[in-house]
């Protein structure tokens, strides 16, 4: 249901453009009473700034105008968001100049983001900063957007930072991407493109007499969601809780398994043992390392799906020893870790 608020909005010196954003990350870089929050999707609606739009340009383009005319009247000193495949944002400076623009890339991108990005070109897009998860996606993005473009990495993963013990892998944690809409829907997308893997998995993890998780993409809420989820997932695997900070969570496990999962990467980045293998139902654009090309088998990583491939690649990755894995790693790591956020911490420190 859309909030009507009918009061001007504050002034603010930070305003957050999209509440979709990593607020355990953020408000540890900004204070929290500087900012405030534009929908950008309408969650709420300002009725004075939209008085204001229709007083100045009546009904003419008035989603993109609404957006304009509350950054000009907040009239914060930086204007941030998560959404960086949100390419309106990057048109903001040529409305309203004053502010400083900040984007946080939260996740990896596909064909078809990149695709939109070309055709998007012409509209002169810009920022001040994007800060950027790793060197792979700001070699693309230097292409189409005027901006200091910055690779530190995962915000969230950046400020977990603790000395990593040697762990016996004693368990395998399969990292989900599936989202629960529905039980039918999700019924039907678990059976298509996790369950395979799931039992495949599940046969390895009896062979080899070790543990297998499930980690999910979201908790579920309520009993039938849970009841659900166990009879398709719990022959084969417990299902893990997700906690505030999963980071966190997840240190104390060691090896990995998931088809092109975020997470995946970023606990790549700080070492952990993760095997990708986005095979069932993906695209080329789910390759691994994509937009970079690879080969379609690496050391822990196969395109397709073959089960006697994926033995091979577990039993590798389980056996090699810590120093030779990041050896391995080193080349094929396309997330940067940058310690505590020193980088960010650096740039808005001149800039706030």
């Amino acid at each position: 249901m859309i909030k009507i608020n009918f009061l001007p909005p504050k002034k603010k010196k930070i305003l957050i453009f999209d509440r979709n954003f990593d607020s355990g990350s953020f408000f540890k870089l900004f204070n929290k009473k500087e900012c405030s929050i534009l929908d950008v999707r309408y969650e709420s609606i300002n009725i004075f700034i939209l008085l204001l739009v229709f007083f100045k340009s009546f009904f003419k383009d008035i989603k993109k105008k609404y957006l304009i005319e509350y950054i000009k009247f907040v009239s914060p000193k930086i204007v941030v968001t998560f959404i960086d495949n949100n390419f309106f944002f990057y048109e903001l400076k040529n409305f309203y100049t004053l502010p400083i623009y900040i984007a946080f890339q939260n996740g990896r991108r596909g064909k078809e983001f990149y695709f939109l990005l070309k055709k998007n070109k012409k509209k002169n897009l810009c920022a001040d900063y994007i800060f950027v998860l790793g060197d792979l996606y700001k070699r693309k993005l230097l292409s189409y957007i005027k901006s200091k473009i910055i690779s530190i990495g995962s915000l969230k993963n950046n400020f977990f930072v603790k000395k990593q013990k040697k762990l016996k892998i004693k368990s395998i944690v399969f990292i989900s991407q599936l989202k629960f809409k529905n039980i039918a829907s999700f019924k039907n997308d678990i059976s298509r493109v996790e369950l395979p893997l799931l039992i495949f998995l599940s046969n390895y993890c009896l062979k080899k007499k070790i543990k297998l998780f499930f980690f999910p993409n979201q908790n579920f809420e309520n009993y039938k969601e849970i009841s659900c989820i166990k009879k398709l997932i719990e022959e084969n695997a417990v299902i893990l809780k997700r906690k505030k900070n999963i980071i966190k969570q997840l240190e104390k496990y060691n090896l990995f398994i998931c088809q092109d999962s975020t997470l995946g990467y970023e606990l790549l980045a700080r070492k952990k043992r993760v095997i990708f293998f986005p095979s069932i139902d993906r695209s080329e654009k789910y390759k691994y390392g994509y937009p970079e090309k690879l080969k379609n088998e690496g050391f822990f990583w196969y395109n397709y799906y073959d089960e006697k491939i994926f033995f091979k690649i577990i039993c590798n990755v389980v056996k090699i020893n810590e120093i030779k894995w990041k050896k391995k790693i080193k080349n094929f790591n396309f997330f940067n870790f940058d310690k505590n956020n020193s980088k960010v911490k650096s740039i808005l420190k001149n800039v706030c």
